[in-house]
């Protein structure tokens, strides 16, 4: 008897502007002292081919990638106070995990 594990997926299907997510910074793009995960803010929901991308805006600015939902983690909080004033500098993931 073969028993299969149905596993959940702790990414949400949807997010909406305003929430908050973190993002899993690839070994590439970051030292071993950067930070491995980084916290951003949804600031825009766009709609390609019914799939969502979403831009998000980070400490340091807004990132120049979209990203999928499934890329994405909740980040668990209501409220990030770091994250009520965006810069509009446009930077890569790079250089978010290294400020």
């Amino acid at each position: 008897m073969t028993f299969t594990m149905i596993a959940k997926s702790k990414h949400k299907l949807k997010y909406e502007i305003g929430e908050y997510v973190k993002i899993l910074i690839p070994k590439i793009d970051r030292f071993d002292t950067d930070r491995p995960v980084l916290p951003c803010k949804i600031i825009e929901k766009l709609n390609y081919n019914d799939t969502f991308k979403y831009r998000l805006g980070c400490i340091n600015g807004i990132l120049n990638n979209l990203y999928c939902a499934d890329e994405l983690d909740p980040f668990g909080v209501k409220e990030y106070l770091k994250l009520d004033h965006i810069s509009t500098d446009n930077i890569s993931v790079r250089e978010a995990a290294r400020n």
